[in-house]
């Protein structure tokens, strides 16, 4: 599902940004994100990732992702985001 929502042009995709919950609220997740955005910036490619929690999306929004689309898969959300 998700592969159909990603474009077909190159592009970076961040397919794990997660930091176990006791080590949460460090910057961890933010600091493993900016390295794969600085990437996708320096090969001037779009970033692109998906979350199935909800919760995820406003702080992705917050650090300047948008939705690009959205899936349900056996009653499980899918957002697809861009990074710029």
């Amino acid at each position: 599902v998700v592969d159909a929502a990603l474009p077909a042009t190159p592009h970076w995709y961040l397919g794990i940004l997660a930091t176990h919950p006791s080590h949460a609220g460090h910057g961890w997740g933010r600091l493993a994100m900016r390295a794969g955005l600085d990437h996708a910036s320096a090969a001037d490619l779009p970033a692109y990732l998906e979350t199935t929690n909800e919760r995820n999306v406003d702080l992705y929004r917050r650090a300047g992702w948008h939705i690009t689309e959205t899936a349900v898969v056996d009653d499980l959300p899918i957002w697809v985001m861009r990074h710029g």
